[in-house]
């Protein structure tokens, strides 16, 4: 499988678009309590 030959970098992609959608959270939140 594709995940077998390259664990490292689909891992790295994982953590990344976890964190990017963490970020992406965080501002809707700020923004949200700005409006509020």
């Amino acid at each position: 499988s594709y995940y077998a030959a390259y664990p490292d970098e689909i891992d790295e992609r994982i953590t990344r678009a976890v964190e990017d959608a963490d970020a992406a959270e965080a501002a809707w939140r700020r923004e949200q309590a700005a409006l509020a």
